[in-house]
């Protein structure tokens, strides 16, 4: 997901939908900030949000 800010976003997935920050990662785009990523439940493959 592309987002325009990631404090917005971060409070929306954590406080709204039950997400948990699982980490970043760098983008792979010179100068841009880290990809963000989100789980939910058990974590893995579709209950991973990746924000950037």
């Amino acid at each position: 997901m592309t987002v325009r800010t990631a404090d917005k976003t971060e409070s929306v997935l954590s406080d709204v939908l039950g997400f948990k920050k699982a980490g970043s990662y760098p983008s792979s785009v010179m100068g841009r900030p880290d990809i963000l990523v989100y789980t939910t439940g058990e974590g893995g493959p579709g209950a991973e949000v990746h924000a950037h």
